[in-house]
């Protein structure tokens, strides 16, 4: 699979760090995901000054597996199967690592799902630390 950009919009350049990637992942939201929640955990300093954005996925409150709140309402949905699993790793990995952006933003990414770290699971490619470059 290649990714592929299909939207494109501005977010205010003056504004914090924190709240220019919460716009980010709202719209990632809303837009690929059926608006689940997203959760800044926190931006770390890396060992060579960089910043790491800790991202937690996070389920309905309502949430149990599978399939109890109908198709796409959960993170879960999303990571079933090899071709929505990888659609789903690169839309995340992509929209939020911003290759391209050459102003001030993250270097690494970590995701964490029901506040645990994202393990080595099957379909989704999500685990240890995504690196920007």
């Amino acid at each position: 699979m290649i990714p592929v950009t299909d939207r494109i919009f501005t977010i205010k350049s003056d504004l914090p760090l924190e709240e220019k990637i919460r716009i980010l992942l709202d719209t990632i939201s809303k837009s690929n995901f059926n608006n689940l929640k997203f959760e800044i955990l926190r931006i770390d300093k890396t060992k060579d000054g960089g910043k790491l954005l800790k991202i937690n996925l996070k389920e309905p409150q309502d949430f149990k597996i599978p399939e109890d709140l109908g198709k796409f309402h959960t993170w879960y949905d999303f990571f079933q199967g090899s071709y929505g699993g990888e659609q789903t790793t690169i839309i995340l990995t992509e929209s939020i690592l911003q290759r391209q952006f050459t102003g001030d933003w993250i270097d690494e990414l970590e995701f964490y799902y029901q506040n645990e770290p994202i393990g080595e699971w099957d379909h989704i490619y999500l685990s240890n630390t995504i690196k920007r470059k």
